[in-house]
């Protein structure tokens, strides 16, 4: 899912495994590791789900991980407005403008549903997950991450395992991988105020811009069951039953976006 520290991750494996580039398809990028592995980036579902299917038919016993996150909605929200608008590109607009501009984007729901409904919640389905509240609770358990297994023989992901983590404890994710990789070496991006540093301050009002109830509750309302589904899991909404996984506290997660 786009903004959930995809950039970072994908960055990881392949600097880790020493891969090269691959095919760049419009739904997905590969590259080629050494053994005849690969790593997939993909921000939608479909497109993983065909890049792993040609890789299988050429080395159907490969084994197969599968790596998504989550993070709140608080930070993600001005993070995918960034790179949809492509804020590092515009150093004329103002804050005051930027800051409407935001406001307004915000207002068509369909920008935030789209950008969000395109992994996760397949992903879930396919790994016979649950919800994101009941996930939330997993995390808990086992301080920032879940593992899941593929339900169905006829699937796809058939035999992989997904790797399922929480932006909020990105720092014990070198520890969580290197579990699932062994010797795997962290690789940690940049901030997307770090890329474009004349912008920072800007980026930085984004990010402390509280939403309204209003503004909220028009995206929870309107979204749909996994928008819903997602605030809960992070208590986002005011008088949310859930906990507020947001109390961890934990820095602005510094990965390439």
């Amino acid at each position: 899912t786009a903004k959930m520290g995809t950039g970072g991750l994908s960055q990881n494996f392949i600097n880790s495994l020493g891969c090269e580039d691959g095919i760049n398809d419009p739904s997905y990028l590969t590259y080629n590791c050494p053994n005849e592995g690969i790593v997939v980036r993909a921000h939608e579902i479909e497109g993983g789900v065909q890049a792993v299917k040609n890789h299988r038919q050429e080395h159907p016993e490969g084994k197969c991980l599968i790596v998504t996150a989550i993070r709140s909605p608080k930070p993600w929200l001005p993070s995918l407005y960034v790179q949809r608008k492509r804020v590092c590109e515009n150093i004329s607009m103002t804050k005051e403008e930027m800051l409407q501009d935001y406001k307004q984007w915000l207002s068509v729901v369909n920008n935030v549903v789209t950008a969000f409904e395109d992994c996760l919640p397949g992903l879930l389905q396919e790994f016979n997950g649950g919800s994101l509240v009941e996930q939330a609770k997993v995390m808990d358990h086992n301080n920032g991450y879940s593992i899941l297994e593929s339900a169905s023989s006829d699937s796809v992901f058939a035999g992989c395992e997904l790797l399922f983590l929480r932006m909020e404890q990105h720092d014990r994710w070198p520890e969580i991988i290197e579990t699932m990789i062994p010797g795997n070496e962290f690789y940690e991006g940049e901030s997307r105020a770090t890329q474009c540093p004349e912008l920072a301050d800007h980026i930085m009002m984004l990010q402390e811009y509280e939403l309204t109830n209003e503004e909220k509750m028009a995206i929870y309302s309107n979204g749909g069951p996994s928008i819903a589904d997602w605030f809960d899991a992070y208590g986002y909404m005011e008088n949310s039953s859930q906990n507020n996984i947001e109390s961890y506290n934990a820095p602005e997660v510094s990965l390439s976006i």
